[in-house]
């Protein structure tokens, strides 16, 4: 990474995620917990609550990453985000703060946009255009001095193959459903463009600029107050570019502001009796269908043989000894029909 900086910045230093917090506000829920993907040029999180007595008490146990997507590729961007919810979940949460550098401008289309509950839905043109953007199917003029998402936001000029086509929209799919599996709704905040610089292969302005850096939250525990405008509020940057002499990074930061709600969680003795109950449940529920089975078995009026010679299935001719071809749209005998209909209401009873 520092490679990439001396290039594109002209200053050979790192870079890293970290999260930090106000010890007097917030606490740690577990010290042990785990802390990313062991990258921590690329994901880290904390597990945090708020403390008793503070502005902050009512702040549930919440998950906060910070996180640099991979600037190449959208099936690894897709993979860092559900590493995210992996980790909430393995951190007993459902709330989840993540915010950074995503790489990506979340349009319709985009495979990191699908993990906002309630996106737009994309169209096949949104589908095409983001495939192409993500795979670089761009004019090759001065593909050398960027590597990150801006390199693919513009000149597109090759349509995907149908093959890429179906990959993209598979990845789409695994994308959306992560949210469902970790059952984890995001929200995004409606950031404005981060970054600003030449467009892709141009070596002169007039400069552009992109929205690369997102916050992702759960609605259901933080209703969001505020948020800082980014490029749309400082002409002077967008027109001459990141970094400048007011702003040191290639990025301008991003924040919101929150306001926390409750949630109702069970404590381990609470869970683990509820656990029981819902076993014992579905143990009588299964007791109760195998009774029911084998009461229904034994007031059966006809075997199925039976059942198919009445009905016309199957049946042999005794002259030929050959099988008669089925009788469509034949019936069951009346004293089947009354069988099975009482044995459906049985079981929804």
């Amino acid at each position: 990474m520092a490679e990439r900086n001396e290039r594109v910045l002209g200053d050979g230093v790192a870079i890293g995620c970290a999260v930090l917090y106000r010890v007097d506000r917030l606490s740690s829920c577990d010290d042990n917990s785990p802390s990313g993907s062991g990258d921590p040029n690329t994901l880290v999180t904390a597990c945090l609550e708020g403390r008793s007595g503070t502005a902050l008490a009512s702040l549930s146990r919440t998950c906060f990453c910070s996180v640099h997507l991979d600037a190449q590729s959208e099936e690894k961007r897709v993979d860092q985000l559900r590493r995210c919810l992996t980790a909430a979940r393995r951190l007993d949460t459902r709330e989840i703060v993540l915010a950074g550098d995503l790489n990506t401008e979340c349009l319709p289309g985009s495979c990191v946009a699908a993990f906002v509950e309630g996106a737009e839905k994309p169209t096949a043109d949104d589908m095409a255009r983001e495939c192409a953007s993500a795979l670089r199917l761009a004019s090759s003029e001065g593909d050398e001095g960027e590597d990150d998402a801006t390199n693919v936001q513009s000149s597109v000029s090759q349509e995907p193959s149908k093959s890429q086509l179906e990959e993209w929209e598979a990845l789409w799919q695994r994308a959306c459903n992560s949210t469902k599996e970790h059952r984890i709704s995001l929200a995004h905040v409606p950031t404005g463009p981060t970054r600003a610089s030449y467009d892709h292969g141009k070596s002169h302005g007039p400069c552009v600029s992109w929205r690369l850096d997102h916050i992702l939250y759960t609605s259901r525990s933080l209703k969001l107050e505020a948020r800082w405008t980014a490029l749309e509020a400082d002409p002077d940057s967008a027109s001459s570019g990141l970094p400048n002499h007011a702003n040191p990074s290639d990025h301008l930061p991003v924040a919101a502001l929150f306001r926390p709600f409750p949630i109702q969680r069970l404590d381990n003795a609470e869970r683990q009796s509820f656990l029981e109950r819902l076993a014992a449940i579905d143990a009588r529920q299964s007791a109760e269908n195998s009774d029911l089975e084998e009461e229904m078995a034994k007031l059966e009026p006809i075997s199925a043989e039976a059942v198919e010679t009445s009905s016309g299935y199957a049946a042999e001719s005794a002259e030929t000894g050959k099988t008669k071809n089925k009788k469509k749209g034949s019936r069951p005998p009346p004293e089947m029909i009354a069988w099975i209909q009482e044995k459906r209401r049985r079981a929804k009873d």
